[in-house]
């Protein structure tokens, strides 16, 4: 399979606005995308069959096409869109993300009909009528009775939720291993069987990527859980120990990467021109982060991990920490190094920002056990509060 250098250079530009290539005013998303040389899952992702809308508190039976564009909306699913009234007879919502679509006139629109317009707006049809517009079938509600009572006469909150499928669940590290993929960067393990193709068109694409982060969002919003570590690792080291805090903590996590990712070069600590000594040495500079966690309102208690550049914290996690009200936050450091401690990153961090309770952080080596974090970790008085 060829692979040209153009498109490296553009599906690497694309990846560092991460999901950002979908605009609200383009009617078209260009996704660069090129066919997989790792082989298809056994078990092929297909689309559900059907599809309940919860409105008002009563529940509506969708039957759904089978096209791409209903692979691709119900791996987005559970979905609960705020729609818009249009002309007493339908309620629609713009995603931000666009969809596949094969629009064609349909003529006559009839009651409890689910359509979509252009590429991102989702329309669900309450009344019967002729039409010359042209949109992309999803379903129909068969038993519409009750439904425009339920609907109403302005905006309405509309749940979106397969029905009867067994869905994939998605992890950090899965939309890793497709990011670096795409990226054309060494894979950390056997990507083979891996069901990275979303919307099932024989290409790992962007958009996938755009999907299972959604999807990833979804499930930890699901799972409820009132604490985040958040890490920067450059080398790997760093993961490491993240991964076991994950795992004992029963935390959700989010990854600090870099809109232009450090190469080796970047941290070459013998070259006093290198790019993280010069960031190092302006307290000012605030490197992009690429794909900011919307919110860190639902959690309580932050585990905030990262490498040790020059005696400090890299600049980057002072990017995060500025991004975020962590006024009524735990904040927990954790950092690994060779020889250099914790002590003057917790200064900083403590300087930069208000924090609600700032832990005593803890340094690790980049030989520390699981067995070593379980000890720091049992150690916290957090965690005698969470027994």
């Amino acid at each position: 399979m060829i692979k040209t250098a153009l498109f490296a250079v553009t599906a690497s530009m694309v990846m560092l606005t991460a999901c950002g290539i979908y605009s609200k005013s383009a009617s078209t998303a260009t996704i660069p995308s090129y066919t997989s040389n790792v082989s298809s899952p056994d078990t092929e992702v297909k689309a559900a069959s059907e599809m309940e809308l919860t409105i008002n508190g009563k529940s509506f039976s969708a039957v759904l096409e089978n096209n791409d564009t209903v692979t691709a909306l119900t791996q987005m699913l559970p979905l609960t869109l705020d729609m818009s009234e249009l002309h007493g007879n339908e309620k629609y919502y713009y995603l931000d993300t666009a969809l596949p679509s094969a629009p064609e006139k349909v003529g006559h629109i009839n009651e409890g009909d689910i359509m979509l317009y252009g590429d991102k707006c989702i329309v669900v049809f309450y009344k019967s009528f002729d039409t010359t517009y042209s949109y992309t079938k999803i379903g129909h509600i068969a038993d519409t009775t009750g439904l425009a009572d339920a609907l109403g006469k302005g905006g309405i909150s509309v749940n979106f939720q397969t029905a009867g499928i067994t869905k994939t669940a998605y992890t950090a590290e899965d939309v890793r291993n497709l990011q670096n993929f795409l990226l054309n960067r060494p894979a950390e393990e056997d990507l083979t069987g891996k069901p990275y193709d979303l919307d099932s068109d024989g290409v790992w694409s962007v958009f996938d990527l755009c999907m299972m982060k959604r999807k990833v969002l979804n499930t930890d919003a699901d799972n409820g859980s009132d604490t985040l570590v958040v890490y920067f690792s450059r080398t790997g080291s760093t993961k490491k120990i993240a991964e076991y805090l994950i795992e004992l903590a029963g935390a959700d996590s989010y990854v600090i990467e870099a809109a232009v990712p450090y190469t080796d070069a970047d941290i070459k600590y013998q070259d006093d021109n290198c790019r993280a000594n010069q960031e190092q040495n302006d307290k000012t500079a605030r490197p992009e982060i690429a794909d900011p966690i919307s919110s860190i309102d639902s959690y309580d208690t932050i585990f905030l991990g990262y490498p040790i550049w020059w005696g400090q914290e890299p600049r980057i996690i002072d990017t995060f920490l500025e991004s975020y009200d962590l006024s009524d936050k735990t904040v927990i450091p954790f950092c690994t190094s060779a020889s250099s401690g914790i002590a003057a990153s917790e200064k900083n961090i403590a300087a930069l920002v208000p924090i609600g309770e700032q832990l005593t952080g803890k340094r690790f080596p980049a030989s520390a056990s699981k067995s070593d974090v379980k000890d720091w970790y049992d150690s916290l008085s957090l965690k005698k509060a969470d027994q």
